[in-house]
C-alpha cells in the first residue's frame, strides 16, 4: 500500500525574491538539492535570476549563482512575441519596447532552465551542468563543487538568437540538448526556437557540440524539439508543431552524429493542434509516458490553437501507444479510449498542459499548468479559484489528487519542477501574481502571494 504524502513548504516567496517567479528546474548533486530560478522580469539586480542550494541541516536556502550583470543592448527591452499575442499587441505597440525601468545595466541572463549531472570526458567526476536563458544567446554552466559556476562554450553553440536550451539529457555517455526559445533585435519568443535541433556533445567542458539529427527530424512543420527523455535504452524527443500536432521521434545513437531516427507519434496522436506540443516526458514501469498540451493559458494565441486541456499518452518500446488521460478518438493504431477513464485534462478544462513528471519511490508523478484564475477574472466570478494540479498514480492508469489549487494560492499556476531527493518530493512552482493583477486590477482580491514556492514531500 503506497500512502500519499504530505507537503511542507521549504521555500516560499521567491526564496526571498519576488521577482523569482518560476523554478524551472530541480536537481540533487552531491547529495544536496539544487534550484534553477527564473525571472518574469529581470531588469536590475534585484531582480536577477539565482541558481539555488537547499541546505536541509539549516533548513534555509543559499545562494550559489546569480546572474552577473552585463551592459544593456537592444536586446535586452525587445517584447515577448507570445505575452503581445495574448494581449492582441502588435509587436511594435507603444510602450512594450520602451525598455522602462532600464539602466545602462542588466542581468545577462533571465533564469536557468535545464539542470543535469553529467561526467563528459574531460570531466574528473561528474559536474553540474545548468542551461541559461539570455537575451544575448544561451549559454552551459558548469560547476565540479555546486559553488563555482563557469559557462563553457559559446551563446548559442554560436547561434546567439537561441533563447535556452532545454532538458539537458545525458544518454550512452553522451549529453544532449535542445534550443528552446528565439531572441532578436525585434522580439523574444520564449517557445519557438530558430530551429528544431538536438545537439549532442561526449565533453561539454570543451565547448564542441554536433547536431544529432536533421532539423525538424526533416518535416519542417516541426517548428522546435521541446522535450529529450531516455527511457528503456532508447532517447526520445517531443515536437513542437502548430500545423498538425506533436511527434515523438526515437534513436538508439549508435554511431556518430546525426543518428538514425524512427518517428512513434505524429499528428499529435491523432489530436491534431490540440496536441500542440509534447510538454514533459519520464519513462515508468517498462513504457515513455508523454504528456502535451499548449504552452500558454490554455492557448496559443501566435498561432490561434485552443482553448484545450492536456492528455497523457504511453509509448511502449515496439512503438505502440496508448490512450491514458484524453478525447476518445480513431487513430492508425485504432480506437483509443483512455485507460484512466478521464478526459482531456483529468476532466479539468483548465488544465492547459502537463509540464512535469517524474518517478518517486514506485509513484509516477505529474504536475499540471492551470489557468482557471484568469478565466474567473475575465469572467467577473465572485471569486478567484484555480491553480496548480499535482497528480500521481501507482499503476501510470490510476490517478489520484496530490495537490490542487497552487495549494491554497490561485497565483502559483504550474507545478514546472519535481525532484525526487533524499529529502522527499520536491515540487517547484511558477507564480503568476503580477499578471493576475494586472488582469483584475478592477478588482480588490487579485492580490496573491508573490514569488515562487517550493514542496517537499514528506
Amino acid at each position: 500500500m503506497f500512502e500519499i504524502p504530505s507537503f511542507d513548504v521549504i521555500g516560499a516567496d521567491g526564496l526571498g525574491r519576488q521577482s523569482a517567479t518560476t523554478a524551472h528546474a530541480m536537481a540533487v548533486f552531491k547529495g544536496q538539492l539544487y534550484l534553477a530560478t527564473g525571472s518574469a522580469v529581470a531588469r536590475n539586480a534585484r531582480q536577477a535570476p539565482r541558481i539555488m542550494r537547499y541546505d536541509a541541516a539549516g533548513q534555509r536556502w543559499v545562494e550559489v549563482y546569480g546572474s552577473p550583470m552585463v551592459a544593456a543592448c537592444a536586446r535586452a527591452a525587445v517584447p515577448d512575441r507570445q505575452l503581445a499575442a495574448a494581449l492582441g499587441e502588435t509587436l511594435s505597440a507603444p510602450g512594450r519596447n520602451a525598455g522602462s525601468g532600464l539602466g545602462s545595466e542588466v542581468p545577462r541572463d533571465t533564469g536557468y532552465a535545464s539542470m543535469v549531472v553529467f561526467q563528459g570526458a574531460s570531466d574528473p567526476e561528474p559536474a553540474l551542468y545548468v542551461s541559461t536563458m539570455s537575451r544575448g544567446g544561451a549559454l552551459i554552466l558548469r560547476s565540479t563543487d555546486g559553488a563555482t559556476f563557469e559557462p563553457v562554450g559559446e551563446p548559442g553553440f554560436g547561434s546567439p538568437e537561441i533563447f535556452s536550451f532545454r532538458t539537458l539529457t545525458a544518454y550512452k555517455g553522451r549529453l544532449y540538448a535542445v534550443p528552446a526559445g528565439t531572441v532578436t533585435d525585434e522580439y523574444l519568443d520564449r517557445f519557438v526556437a530558430p530551429a528544431a535541433d538536438v545537439y549532442v556533445t561526449d565533453d561539454p567542458a570543451g565547448g564542441v557540440w554536433r547536431k544529432a539529427a536533421e532539423p525538424g527530424f526533416g518535416d519542417p512543420l516541426n517548428l522546435s524539439v521541446n522535450t529529450l527523455c531516455a527511457a528503456n535504452g532508447r532517447l526520445y524527443a517531443g515536437t513542437h508543431n502548430p500545423a498538425l500536432g506533436f511527434q515523438v521521434w526515437t534513436t538508439e545513437a549508435t554511431g556518430e552524429a546525426p543518428f538514425t531516427w524512427t518517428r512513434v507519434i505524429d499528428e499529435g496522436a491523432s489530436r491534431f493542434q490540440r496536441n500542440l506540443v509534447v510538454t514533459a516526458m519520464a519513462e515508468f514501469d517498462g513504457a515513455l509516458y508523454v504528456g502535451g498540451g499548449l504552452n500558454g493559458p490554455g492557448t496559443d494565441p501566435v498561432h490561434d490553437i485552443g482553448p484545450a486541456a492536456c492528455e497523457l499518452i504511453r509509448v511502449w518500446p515496439d512503438g505502440r501507444w496508448d490512450l491514458v488521460v484524453g478525447e476518445p478518438r480513431f487513430s492508425p493504431q485504432g480506437l483509443k479510449v483512455p485507460a484512466s477513464m478521464t478526459g482531456p485534462g483529468f476532466d479539468d478544462f483548465f488544465n492547459a498542459a502537463i509540464v512535469s513528471l517524474c518517478v518517486h519511490e514506485g509513484a509516477l508523478y505529474l504536475g499540471t499548468h492551470q489557468w482557471e484564475a484568469f478565466q474567473a477574472i475575465e469572467n467577473g466570478a465572485g471569486e478567484v479559484v484555480g491553480g496548480a494540479q499535482l497528480w500521481r498514480s501507482v499503476d501510470g492508469e490510476t490517478w489520484e489528487i496530490v495537490l490542487e489549487d497552487g495549494n491554497g494560492n490561485p497565483a502559483d499556476v504550474a507545478y514546472p519542477a519535481l525532484a525526487s531527493t533524499p529529502f522527499g518530493l520536491a515540487v517547484g512552482t511558477q507564480n503568476q501574481s503580477l499578471l493576475l493583477r494586472l488582469a483584475g486590477r478592477d478588482r480588490k482580491d487579485t492580490t496573491f502571494p508573490a514569488g515562487l514556492s517550493v514542496l517537499i514531500g514528506v
